[in-house]
């Protein structure tokens, strides 16, 4: 095979047979590849069918580049795990940092990723809960509207102990929760 038809064999393989692989195949059988299996060999086999293809990087760092990569990494790792507190997403840039000092490729799944929460969406659900209690509160108020309606009908009943002394509890809370309910409703 001349040199120009391994290079085109290879550059083939690069762009067609490699990221359509679903099978290894030998002369002992083959074996089918799940999704792990097909990014490994994918990342094996590629720096290799590019150097055969005669494709190289678009810029070949020299070792001076490499270390300070390495140790803006390295200080990015560090930096993330001495933080205070640790979140879901210092986390993520320590491990991240960890495994490309370690060499080792990014693969998404391999991550639990942090979410983009954007502000609007932390006012957004503080002014839900807002609501919320706001409705909670005009129902709390209903029951207890109802509540002393309900007990204010023993009032007269000598029998019944400690009724004057509920009432006069539950009424206090109700002028005061309702002066509330009218504030909120002013403002």
């Amino acid at each position: 095979m001349s040199t120009e038809d391994a290079r085109s064999a290879a550059s083939y393989a690069l762009a067609k047979q490699l990221p359509s692989a679903h099978s290894v195949e030998s002369s002992y059988g083959a074996f089918t590849l799940d999704d792990e299996m097909r990014v490994s060999v994918g990342l094996a086999l590629t720096p290799i069918l590019r150097r055969l293809a005669g494709i190289l990087p678009e810029r070949l760092l020299n070792p001076a580049d490499v270390e300070l990569l390495r140790d803006a990494l390295d200080h990015i790792m560090r930096t993330a795990r001495a933080s205070r507190t640790q979140t879901r997403r210092t986390r993520f840039i320590e491990k991240r940092a960890k495994l490309a000092l370690d060499g080792v490729p990014y693969s998404p799944r391999d991550f639990d990723l942090p979410k983009m929460t954007p502000v609007q969406t932390a006012l957004d659900t503080a002014k839900r809960q807002n609501m919320a209690l706001r409705f909670n509160y005009r129902e709390m108020l209903g029951a207890l509207r109802d509540a002393e309606s309900f007990i204010s009908g023993f009032e007269d009943d000598q029998s019944q102990v400690g009724i004057p002394e509920l009432l006069e509890r539950l009424r206090a809370a109700l002028n005061l929760a309702t002066a509330a309910c009218h504030q909120e409703v002013a403002a």
